[in-house]
This record gives C-alpha cells, structure tokens and sequence, in this order.
C-alpha cells in the first residue's frame, strides 16, 4: 500500500510540473510575442510621450499605433529611441489625432509594415474641420518602404451629421529626410499648406510616378536633393510661389521628360552646372518657364 501511494504522489508531483513548465512556457512565449508587436490581441493602455503632453497606445490584434493627446511629440536621435520601437516590423496603420501640431524627428522611421497613416479632425466653429500637424520633422518617416502616400495631404470635405464640411490642413513644413528612402511611395502630393519642403525629403523615392502641387500652393523654399533620384517622375513642377530652389534639388531625376517652371521670383545657391537643381535629368527635352530661368536652370 505505501509502495502505491508513493507511485500516486510522484506521479501527482510529475503532473504538476508539467504544469508549470507549460504555464512558464506559455508566458515567457506571449511576452516574447508582444515585445516583437504580434502579441495576441494586446491593447497597451495609452502612455504619457516623455517630456510631452501627447500619448502612444499600441493595439497587438489590429496592429495599430495610436497617437493622442496634445502638443508636439518628443524628437528623437535615433530610431531606437521611439517608445514603441519593438513594434517597427508588425505596425501597419498609425491614426494621429487632431491635437498633435507635431510629428517629432525619427518619430517612426524605420517602420517597414507601415501602409497608411490616417488623421482625426475637430471642428472649428460650424463649418470648418482641421488637423493640427503643422511640422513634419527630421527623419519622421524615413525607410517607412511599405507607405503608399504622402499623410497629411488635407483636403475635401468630411460628412458630419450628414452636412459635408470641408477640412483644412495647417502643415507648413516637411523635415530633412522627412520620407528619404519610401520606395513605395507611388505618388506625391503636397498640400497647399505647405511652405517649406527640406533637403532630401523625397531623396530615393523612386517608385513615384508624379508629383503635384495645388493651384493655390504656397511652398517657398525646395531644399538641397528634395526629390534626387525620384527617377519615375514623368515631369517635374516648380510652381510660382517659389523663391528658393536648392541646387541639386531634382538631381538624377533621369525618367523625368519636361519641367513646368512656374516661380518667377525665384533664386538659386547653384554655383556651377554639376550643381543645377535640375542636374542629371538626362530625359528632359523641354521647358515650360514663365519668365527667363535664373541662372544655371537650363543645364541639365
């Protein structure tokens, strides 16, 4: 009889090991599943941005980032730097909401999943909704290879109650490097709001087949290698609110066959024709300018 209860016990205890072998085992692999963003429909509760009044909260199961709060977000160094870093390869969607007036530097490079970045808006007395973004920065969205579209392109109307409202923008600058290397991108639009687009901002985005600016565009300042090497663009667009076009600023821009040249108040810091803003755009046979070029312009 003791024989066979000291058979049941170690057979009791061998049981319950398993157990919590399994349990261990279990935890360690959910954590070490969520740490890399693929956790089983995980929502973080939203955290405070350090040094900021905006706030991060992750959702494992849709896997999507959300930015809340107010104010501008934190920049950052490096990449590494970003709070929800460990989520780089699984986020494919960030909603930035209406009181965020700025996406900090390196605030989401470096996102290769990333497919589409949606805004919220409020309304503004009764007819006008808005999004806050005024600042895109440095290196924001860099190596984001898998985004599609330019964010923060406002614009249209949005059905509130049933009654269309239109929605206004207040982005007024792209960061150095803000979208460098987004070869997914496919087209390029730059809202109206826009004044200043800094150097290498588009640098390498070589899928993109157009670039355009609105009617009422207000840009001011192209930044040394804005668009070098977007070689799949079929033209090229200065349009007349510019008075500062960067030397080398659409350099290797090769697919593109015209430039619609529009600014006629503007300046150049090329000092050579190795330094146009138009250099190495082999493909051009025409120029469509409304007063005579500034100086160097037409070497390609």
């Amino acid at each position: 009889m003791k024989k066979f209860l000291i058979t049941l016990l170690s057979i009791a205890g061998a049981f319950a090991l398993a157990l919590c072998l399994t349990l261990a085992f279990g935890a360690f692999n959910a954590a070490s599943e969520q740490a890399e963003g693929n956790g089983p429909l995980v929502a973080e509760a939203a955290t405070t941005i350090s040094g900021t009044s905006a706030t991060w909260e992750y959702n494992s199961s849709t896997k999507k980032l959300t930015i809340g709060g107010t104010g501008a977000m934190a920049d950052y160094t490096a990449a590494s730097q970003q709070p929800w870093y460990s989520y780089r390869n699984a986020c494919t969607s960030i909603q930035i909401n209406a009181g965020i007036t700025k996406v900090g530097n390196y605030n989401f490079a470096g996102f290769t999943a990333l497919t589409e970045v949606s805004l919220t808006f409020f309304t503004s007395g009764t007819n006008v909704q808005y999004n806050m973004v005024n600042t895109i920065g440095d290196y924001s969205f860099s190596g984001c290879t898998a985004l599609t579209s330019v964010p923060f392109n406002v614009s249209g109307t949005i059905s509130i109650g049933g009654v269309n409202k239109p929605v206004y923008g207040k982005l007024a600058t792209i960061g150095k490097y803000a979208f460098n290397g987004c070869t997914g991108l496919t087209t390029i639009k730059i809202p109206n709001t826009v004044v200043t687009i800094s150097e290498r901002a588009f640098n390498g985005c070589n899928k993109a087949t157009s670039l355009t600016f609105t009617s009422t565009s207000q840009v001011a300042t192209i930044g040394t290698y804005a668009f070098n090497g977007c070689n799949k663009l079929g033209s090229l667009t200065v349009p007349e609110s510019v008075t500062s076009l960067a030397k080398d600023a659409f350099e290797n821009c090769s697919g593109a066959t015209r430039i619609y040249f529009y600014a006629s108040n503007c300046t150049t810091d090329a000092t050579s024709s190795s330094t146009s803003p138009f250099w190495g755009c082999s493909g051009v046979t025409g120029v469509t300018f409304v007063t005579t070029l500034p100086r160097y312009l037409t070497i390609f």
